[in-house]
């Protein structure tokens, strides 16, 4: 156990870490060019995209500033999580968190950079009782080989009291230093936790004393045959940023302002070819069908507003924004629109009829009219 344990850890801080699950990108979803969120946010451009890969380049160095980026959350760091790092604040109401490259001697968790964070997942941590955050490490994030983490900071911080007005979590860029380690670590009943010793040794960090770790276990990646195809083969995933921040919605005070909470509406063009709950990266979106009726239900809580929905609509059907008022929050799927089927009585399939009493397909149907015309021509 104890082996595995750093293995992960030497795994986590030898620097290839970042996985992409190519099949999740909005882009090779849609087959369109339509989101490089990750491109501008990484800070050394080492991600190149097209409509058939995301290319990780050599110039990357691992900071994870592409994960709160990206809507559907087709990059990840092996071993972080946003789901566990909520889990180490144990009801607390002052987090310390370091980066790799902290020289503080505080205690706290540790995190591979700032630039992982983002205002979602911090408004996650006000909805745990946090009321104040230490950043340890920017001291030296101008010089720093993964990329200043401060405008990203300063972005969180701006959506954040956006967000919750003085209910924002306060974020102290520079803390005030302990002069010795303490020895009060996060707790979390799944938590890997590495001493002072082990931690410098295998992780080859200046990070903070006592610290503890969010690490998940390194698991195989499996080969995905389906890479390239974007359809319904591909299973839909909740974004980690979206899906952590959904566990306390219910908790965080929010105020009356454009929120990360977004909406869909289908308009009546929209004839439920199920294309965008098919191709919906996180699940937001979902198709339902049984007991003669079809139909698509929406989650706001799962919406990171991709866009990618209304780009593969052929009916352009699909309206979208962003909650405002926090009363119109709902954490249970609504169906934006259902219809009743009937089955044909010729070929026993399923179909959208245009009238209730319809009785054949629209395949039966122009069948039996060439039927009925040519035996309308051969009696004439």
């Amino acid at each position: 156990m104890a082996e595995n344990v750093f293995k992960t850890a030497a795994a986590l801080w030898s620097g290839s870490v970042l996985l992409v699950e190519e099949a999740r990108c909005v882009n090779i979803r849609s087959r369109s060019e339509i989101c490089a969120r990750c491109v501008k946010a990484c800070p050394k451009n080492a991600i190149e995209l097209d409509l058939d890969s995301v290319v990780i380049t050599d110039d990357c160095t691992d900071c994870g500033a592409c994960l709160p980026a990206c809507p559907s959350g087709a990059l990840r760091l092996e071993g972080f999580w946003p789901a566990n790092l909520l889990q180490t604040l144990d009801n607390g109401k002052t987090l310390d968190l370091h980066c790799r490259e902290s020289t503080g001697a505080n205690g706290g968790v540790v995190i591979p950079c700032h630039q992982v964070l983002d205002a979602r997942l911090v408004a996650a941590f006000a909805g745990s009782g946090c009321t104040q955050i230490n950043i340890h490490g920017l001291e030296n994030c101008q010089t720093c080989r993964h990329g200043s983490a401060i405008k990203a900071l300063e972005k969180t911080d701006r959506a954040l009291k956006r967000w919750l007005g003085e209910d924002a979590p306060y974020l102290d860029l520079y803390p005030q230093e302990a002069q010795s380690g303490s020895s009060q670590t996060a707790q979390r009943h799944d938590q890997i936790k590495i001493d002072r010793r082990n931690f410098f040794k295998l992780a080859r960090s200046q990070a903070a004393a006592a610290a503890t770790s969010w690490t998940a276990p390194l698991k195989e990646e499996a080969p995905n045959p389906y890479a390239s195809f974007a359809g319904e083969l591909i299973p839909a995933e909740p974004d980690p940023y979206q899906s952590t921040m959904a566990l306390r919605i219910d908790d965080i005070a929010w105020k009356k302002k454009s929120l990360p909470i977004y909406w869909r509406q289908f308009t009546d063009a929209c004839n439920l070819c199920m294309s965008c709950a098919e191709r919906c990266p996180t699940g937001a979106l979902e198709a339902l069908a049984g007991n003669l009726a079809k139909g698509i239900a929406f989650s706001s809580l799962l919406c990171t507003n991709c866009g990618l929905c209304t780009q593969v609509c052929p009916f352009d059907a699909i309206n979208s924004g962003a909650v405002r008022n926090p009363e119109f929050i709902t954490s249970t799927p609504v169906i934006l629109k259902q219809l009743q089927l009937n089955k044909c009585s010729q070929c026993q399939s399923e179909f959208i009829p245009k009238t209730p009493d319809e009785t054949l397909c629209l395949t039966c149907s122009n069948e039996q009219e060439i039927e009925d015309e040519w035996l309308s021509f051969m009696g004439a």
